[in-house]
């Protein structure tokens, strides 16, 4: 490791927000498809429900009802489901990759603008101070 270049270290401090960045991702949009997903399928159970208080038949309602509630845990999503819609869905599969490459061509290329920059600063000042040594000499 050189003192001169910090970021040849095993991995730079961009690149460790980049990969927390890219699990927050995957993490944050996994949970909404799990969220919304159970939020459709609850409405459609209420709907169900509603749907039942509506027969005049004491037993008829109880036994709908039942439908109701067999129909949604089964039909409910769980994160192992939405896991396998995900890996066998191009179009999500896309959703997840094609952000996170253009995080991380959008990241790397500030990540080399910004190193660039602060080299020709280095420089820029290095000379600055060798003249100002030269006529103060």
């Amino acid at each position: 490791m050189s003192k001169d270049h910090p970021q040849t270290t095993a991995m730079s401090r961009c690149q460790r927000i980049g990969i927390l960045v890219s699990i927050l991702w995957l993490v944050g949009f996994l949970s909404f498809l799990y969220i919304d997903a159970n939020r459709s399928h609850s409405e459609v159970f209420e709907h169900c429900l509603n749907s039942a208080s509506t027969l005049s038949e004491s037993t008829d309602r109880k036994s709908f009802q039942q439908i109701c509630a067999r129909a949604f845990e089964a039909s409910r999503e769980t994160p192992g489901k939405i896991v396998k819609e995900v890996s066998s869905d191009k179009i999500l599969w896309a959703a997840i990759v094609v952000p996170l490459g253009l995080l991380w061509i959008v990241g790397g290329l500030l990540s080399y603008a910004v190193r660039r920059i602060s080299k020709t600063m280095k420089a820029a000042l290095m000379l600055h101070r060798k003249l100002t040594f030269k006529r103060g000499g």
